[in-house]
């Protein structure tokens, strides 16, 4: 999924004049130059293209070229010491009939349920009474994945059915919604504070979009037909998983070249693919007779290799029309878990506000809502509060055009912080930043990001430790919109209005096009191209299942 054609800089500046560059047809350690199957690309969906190909056709000379210098692409987990974290995906959404749950299974990889039980912080660091968030929480999921899908798509009548135009927003604010319901313009003031924590915690599902609600389409949203079931989170995090589908992968004969940048793909019907790639110096010619394409929809948008034939003007359109969303996290990473239950039971600090029992069946809390200060709207928003830095006012490519200061004021956004402790015992807690946040926060520094972080940890979680909040010993964080192997986090179909006016509005018509085979050789899988799981790690992994499934198809009639 992550390889990207970015053309890079010579790692020796020394060696960049007349005849410094060599084009080679084979490398020194690979035994052909020609395959029956390139794969560019070794994400989620690359590599279960290739176990599909070699494990339902053994012998397949297969070749996976991938920009990084590591397999998995935008699903990424690194070594703290004490565990692991994941940065880039992190759920098994729907585990009802989901191949990587089944996966997972077969592989004795241990899956815990993703506890959505929830505590909500005020600005002060009070809780917010459980009995309150019972109350406004099925109001506000209710909202956002029964309410409006019934309105896309359940319509009765042509005139029910949203235009293109319509976005999420336009109708989770509107007066008819959910979240506004037993209010009126004299409701009292629990009532009034029930609708703030309500806005600014939907405000807050851009996390789960990728994109601001009013960017998503309305028409299509509950289109999809996804799997079913709650949640789930590999206590080892992706990590396991992805190792083995390399080492599976290889042991059944593929050759994976890491850091190769491809920079162009030519096709012929008749004599089959010719690949371009760089690593470093070293510019290579691959051939093969198929190629499965598994470059993620930002690299697509913003930076693809050159293909000869050009894309069919269809295909460049589907891919513009398309939204690529973002989501980045803040990993603070400390010495104990000085938050959870047992550690403050062990330090007599006031407990947190779930029922004790509660709190010894299930385990602490994995979501960790800080609620927006009306005084300070703009606080959860990043370090710059949601406004590009004035040192780096230009955002990157694909980013969600800045807000205006009066938007700012006016929209506050509730914080989410996963609690990483509760999923594996690593001393870590994961603040997710979303769309057109993390576009900004992306442009702040390390030091302004650690500062920000840290002082909204130390202020929203103060009241649950009798002396200082402590600092982490590390921060990590992501920047997915700055990668050159990613452009963004995953997919989504916007809004007709905030789509580019000269291409139309997007479809799921567009998902199905960017997964069309062009040229009876060029096979496409990704997240993006998913009709129905799309913006998923099993979104993925199906797309390559389906594309080395076609590329199979081809192998088996030309014998």
């Amino acid at each position: 999924m992550s390889a990207s054609p970015r053309r890079r800089e010579p790692a020796n500046p020394v060696a960049t004049g007349a005849g410094a560059e060599q084009i080679r047809s084979f490398s020194d350690t690979d035994k052909t130059s020609k395959y029956e199957v390139i794969i560019i690309g070794a994400g989620v969906a690359g590599l279960s293209a290739a176990y599909r190909i070699l494990t339902k056709r053994p012998g397949t000379k297969l070749l996976m070229l991938e920009a990084r210098e590591r397999v998995g692409g935008r699903v990424h987990s690194v070594d703290v010491g004490n565990g692991s974290v994941d940065l880039g995906a992190s759920f098994i959404h729907g585990v009802n009939g989901n191949p990587i749950m089944e996966l997972s299974k077969k592989l004795g990889f241990e899956v815990t349920p993703s506890r959505m039980s929830m505590r909500a912080f005020m600005p002060d660091g009070s809780l917010v009474p459980q009995e309150d968030i019972i109350r406004v929480g099925p109001r506000i999921f209710g909202t956002v994945f029964e309410w409006l899908p019934e309105i896309s798509q359940g319509a009765s009548t042509e005139k029910d059915i949203p235009s293109d135009v319509e976005s999420l927003a336009d109708r989770v604010f509107s007066k008819d919604s959910p979240i506004y319901a037993d209010t009126s313009e004299d409701a009292n003031t629990e009532k009034k504070d029930e609708v703030f924590i309500a806005e600014s915690t939907i405000r807050n599902f851009q996390g789960w979009t990728g994109a601001p609600l009013d960017y998503v389409s309305l028409k299509w949203w509950g289109f999809n037909k996804d799997t079913e079931g709650g949640d789930g989170l590999l206590v080892k995090g992706y990590g396991p998983l992805i190792q083995w589908m390399k080492e599976e992968i290889e042991r059944l004969g593929a050759v994976i070249r890491l850091g190769e940048v491809v920079e162009m793909i030519s096709t012929d019907e008749e004599s089959g693919v010719v690949v371009q790639s760089r690593h470093d110096n070293d510019t290579t010619r691959y051939e093969a007779d198929y190629s499965v394409i598994t470059l993620p929809l930002g690299v697509l948008k913003h930076d693809p290799p050159t293909f000869d034939p050009p894309l069919p003007i269809r295909r460049q359109q589907s891919i513009q029309r398309l939204g690529s969303g973002l989501l980045d996290k803040i990993v603070l990473i400390y010495d104990k878990p000085w938050w959870s239950a047992e550690e403050l039971k062990a330090g007599q600090s006031p407990a947190p506000a779930a029922d004790e029992d509660e709190d010894d069946e299930m385990g602490d809390p994995m979501i960790n809502l800080l609620l927006p200060s009306k005084d300070n709207p703009t606080r959860l928003m990043g370090p710059s509060g949601g406004a590009p830095p004035n040192h780096k006012p230009n955002l990157h490519p694909g980013a969600f055009p800045p807000r205006s200061a009066e938007y700012l004021q006016q929209n506050p956004n509730a914080l989410m912080i996963f609690d990483v402790h509760a999923q594996n015992g690593v001393s870590a807690l994961s603040i997710f930043v979303a769309g057109e946040w993390g576009d900004v926060m992306e442009c702040c520094s390390e030091e302004e990001t650690r500062a920000w972080a840290e002082s909204v940890v130390k202020d929203y979680f103060k009241e649950l430790v009798s002396g200082e909040v402590p600092s982490p010993s590390k921060v990590l964080r992501t920047t997915w919109r700055e990668d050159k192997f990613a452009y963004g986090s995953y997919s989504y179909i916007p809004a007709g209005s905030t789509a580019n006016k000269n291409l139309g509005p997007a479809s799921p018509v567009d998902q199905l096009e960017v997964s069309r085979t062009l040229w009876g050789r060029l096979y496409w899988a990704g997240e993006h191209t998913e009709l129905n799981q799309y913006a998923s790690v099993h979104g993925a992994w199906s797309s390559g299942v389906r594309e080395g499934d076609k590329v199979l198809v081809q192998l088996e009639n030309r014998e």
